[in-house]
């Protein structure tokens, strides 16, 4: 793969993989998981801000977890095996747990002290007068890094999965593979992945976007024929209720994963041949060290 150049033969290989069934059901399970447990830890949407954050990092741990099962069938098929399926995808994901949790620790620690930060500064809003004035500059700021980080935390759980999928069972080389294909393919990680993913975006905003007038539509519907019961579904405090409530959830997951599966599936295989890439080109480059030593020469030739 140049670095620099849009490699259309690895995209076409991606889209053909991404129709696999076995990477769909995978892919279904993981973006349907995660937004169970994004409704479960906003529950009715006054949830306390620890729960949410609490939340928040959950989702990423079970969608890097999911990623890397994902990204173990797609290694599967680069080499020419069998694709594993999607329960043995996730005990193979279970079995490198340790490295998918210890991995992302300083993410998360440096994402709670960027959140602390942007309280502390929307807390001077509190100020009389003038707090008003700071809050509206503020905003559009918060706003913009904001997306930024959002956008780093994807570039992180794909690359992140990729490389704990290819990797051996001892991930401690993980970090230094990460930084070093950081400074060797760092335009084609924003081409491929955070592209990708600002291509997936805008497919799914004009695919919901009739999705969300309808469901608006079908809402205001179920208010005047069933107001009390839609108050129980949307603020579920009963096992009926909290029944209903789950199945949402999982049909909204399904729709999610009916639009997104097959873009994050692409995005995936694409990031683990990034890494394969990588590793090849280390590899290349410590044979081409290892020829050039004298003292190598020296010991062959004798």
């Amino acid at each position: 793969m140049a670095s620099g150049y849009i490699n259309y033969d690895l995209i076409i290989a991606a889209a053909r993989d991404a129709i696999r069934p076995k990477l769909i059901v995978t892919m279904a399970l993981v973006l349907t998981g995660s937004v169970m447990i994004a409704g479960l830890c906003n529950l009715g949407g006054h949830q306390p801000l620890p729960l949410q954050i609490a939340g928040l990092l959950l989702n990423m741990l079970w969608l890097l977890f999911g990623l890397t099962a994902l990204a173990h069938q797609v290694h599967a098929i680069m080499q020419h095996e069998h694709v594993p399926t999607m329960r043995v995808a996730l005990r193979f994901a279970r079995q490198r747990l340790r490295a998918i949790v210890m991995l992302p620790v300083w993410v998360a620690g440096a994402f709670l002290l960027l959140t602390v930060a942007e309280l502390l500064l929307l807390w001077l809003a509190r100020l009389p007068g003038p707090g008003l004035v700071w809050l509206a500059v503020i905003t559009v700021p918060l706003v913009l890094l904001n997306t930024v980080v959002v956008l780093a935390m994807l570039l992180v759980l794909f690359n992140l999965a990729a490389r704990v999928a290819i990797s051996d069972d001892c991930a401690g080389d993980v970090p230094l593979k990460l930084w070093q294909l950081l400074q060797q393919r760092l335009p084609e990680m924003l081409i491929y992945n955070l592209g990708g993913v600002l291509v997936t975006a805008i497919v799914v905003l004009l695919i919901f976007s009739p999705i969300w007038l309808g469901g608006q539509m079908t809402l205001e519907l179920i208010g005047v024929a069933a107001p009390e019961q839609l108050h129980q579904v949307l603020h579920p405090a009963g096992f009926w209720s909290g029944m209903a409530y789950m199945v949402g959830l999982m049909l909204c997951g399904l729709l999610v994963a009916a639009i997104a599966g097959i873009p994050c599936i692409v995005i995936t295989h694409v990031t683990v041949a990034l890494h394969r890439a990588l590793d090849a080109m280390l590899a290349a480059e410590a044979k081409r060290q290892v020829a050039d030593d004298p003292a190598e020469k020296e010991e062959r030739h004798a």
